[in-house]
C-alpha cells in the first residue's frame, strides 16, 4: 500500500473510532424507562392482565324472569331521512304484547322529523318535541321524564338495530346485580379509506376488551348507539361531555355491574376522511376525557379502588399515551448515542410513512402499512389537541350536530 493510502487510513480510523464509541455509549435513562413501562403498561400490561382475572368471572345472563317495562328512547335532530324506519325497527324488536314503548326525543328539528315518527300509527310511539335546540343530553333527560319504563334503552336515529337485539340487551336485568348492559357497533362503508380501515382494526381490537371486561362485569362506559340501563342508575349531565360513557359509569359507582352483549349490535354508517376523522377524534377524547376526570374522582372519594384503577390504566393513560410518547422521544434524544440514533431514525420513518399514506389516501389507493400508520398519525394529533382542548374552558353552549358526527 502506498503511503498516501496508508495516511487515508488511518486517517479515517481516528475519525470514526470517536463516532463509533459516541454510537454506542447512549443508555437509557431512568426517564425513558418510566415512560416505556407507561406504555407497556397501557397497550401491553393492562389488556393482559384484565383478560386473564376476567377469564376467572364469567357473568351467564339469567334464563327466564319476569319482562320489565322498556322504554326506548331516540334522541334526534333532523333525522327526517331515517326516524320512520327507525321507529319501526325498534317496534319490530318486541311483541305487541310486551311492555314497551318507543320516545323520540326531537332537539330543535327543522326538518318534518317529528311528523314522520307521529306517522307510526301505534299506541306505544310517543314523540316529545322541543321547539329550541336544547342538546342531546337534555332531550334524553326529558325523555327519561315522560317514559314509563323501568329499563331506559337509548339509541342513535341512524343505527339499524340487528333482530332480537333488545331481548338480548333486557334479559340481562333480570339479574339484580345488573345496571347497565352495552350493545356492540359495526360500522359500514369504513373500509373506503385509510382513516375507516385503521378505525376497523381498531374496534376489533377494543371489541376484544369490552368482551373480557364487560363479560366480568366491569365494563368501562357503554356504546352509545345502543344501551339499556336501569332507571335508578340514571344520572342527567350537561352537554360537553360523554353522555353513553359516564352513564354506563354512573352504574359501576351505584354497586352495579356494567355487561357487553355482542349479540345486541347496531350497524351504522361511516365515511370518514383524514379531515372528519380528526374532527371526530377531538371531540371524543375532549367530551370522554372531561367525563373521565369527574368519574375517578367520584370513585377515589367513594373508595372504589378497583372502578378507579381500571379507569386510569384503561381510559387516562391512553388518552395521555401520545402526550408520554413524546416525551419519550425527546428523553431518547437527550439520552445521546444509539438511543438517539434509533428515536431519529424511527420518527423519519414514521413521518415519511404517514406522508405517503397521505398521498395514497388523497388519490384513493391502497396505502397498506402507509395507510395504517397516517391512521395513527391523525388519532395521534387529535388525541393531542382533545386532551388540551378538555383543559381549556367549556364554550358557553355545546350542542351535537349527528349529522357531522356521522362523518
Amino acid at each position: 500500500m502506498s503511503r498516501s493510502g496508508s495516511a487515508w487510513g488511518e486517517r479515517g480510523a481516528r475519525v470514526s473510532a470517536p463516532v463509533c464509541g459516541w454510537i454506542t455509549e447512549g443508555t437509557l435513562s431512568t426517564t425513558s424507562l418510566v415512560l416505556i413501562l407507561i406504555l407497556g403498561v397501557t397497550y401491553v400490561g393492562y389488556p393482559l392482565l384484565i383478560a386473564a382475572l376476567a377469564s376467572l368471572r364469567r357473568l351467564r345472563p339469567p334464563r327466564g324472569g319476569t319482562w320489565p317495562s322498556v322504554s326506548i328512547i331516540v334522541p334526534c335532530h333532523n333525522e327526517a331521512a331515517v326516524i320512520e324506519r327507525k321507529v319501526r325497527d325498534c317496534l319490530a324488536q318486541v311483541g305487541p304484547d310486551e311492555p314497551v314503548e318507543v320516545l323520540v326525543g326531537c332537539d330543535g328539528c327543522t326538518d318534518n322529523t317529528a311528523e314522520l315518527a307521529r306517522r307510526v300509527d301505534d299506541p306505544r310511539v310517543r314523540v316529545f318535541e322541543s321547539p329550541e335546540r336544547l342538546g342531546k343530553s337534555a332531550v334524553m333527560a326529558e325523555c327519561v321524564q315522560i317514559a314509563n319504563g323501568d329499563i331506559l334503552l337509548f339509541t342513535d336515529a341512524d343505527a339499524v338495530m340487528r333482530p332480537g337485539s333488545v331481548k338480548q340487551l333486557v334479559r340481562w336485568f333480570a339479574d339484580p346485580r345488573v345496571g347497565v348492559v352495552s350493545g356492540a357497533v359495526k360500522y359500514t362503508g369504513a373500509d373506503g379509506s385509510h382513516c375507516g380501515r385503521g378505525e376497523q382494526v381498531y374496534w376489533t381490537l377494543e371489541g376484544k376488551l369490552r368482551e373480557a371486561t364487560g363479560g366480568a362485569g366491569w365494563l368501562l362506559g357503554a356504546c352509545g348507539p345502543l344501551f339499556a340501563i336501569r332507571r335508578a342508575c340514571y344520572r342527567p349531565m350537561g352537554e360537553g361531555r360523554g353522555d353513553d360513557f359516564e352513564l354506563g359509569m354512573a352504574a359501576r359507582l351505584t354497586g352495579y355491574l356494567a355487561v357487553y352483549e355482542p349479540e345486541a349490535s347496531v350497524t351504522t354508517s361511516y365515511h370518514p376522511t383524514g379531515k372528519s376523522q380528526f374532527r371526530r377524534k377531538v371531540r371524543i377524547v375532549s367530551w370522554f376525557f372531561r367525563s373521565g376526570l369527574v368519574i375517578l374522582g367520584a370513585a377515589l372519594r367513594q373508595r372504589r379502588f378497583g372502578v378507579a384503577a381500571q379507569m386510569l390504566m384503561q381510559k387516562i393513560l391512553r388518552w395521555f399515551s401520545p402526550a408520554v410518547a413524546l416525551l419519550l422521544w425527546a428523553s431518547l434524544i437527550a439520552d445521546g448515542g444509539i438511543c438517539m440514533v434509533l428515536a431519529s431514525t424511527s420518527l423519519v420513518l414514521f413521518l415519511g410513512a404517514s406522508l405517503r399514506g397521505y398521498i395514497t389516501d388523497r388519490r384513493g389507493k391502497a396505502g397498506g402499512m402507509c395507510g395504517f400508520a397516517y391512521y395513527i398519525a391523525v388519532t395521534t394529533a387529535a388525541a393531542l389537541v382533545g386532551v388540551l382542548k378538555a383543559a381549556l374552558p367549556m364554550p358557553s353552549r355545546q350542542l351535537w350536530d349527528p349529522g357531522v358526527q356521522r362523518r
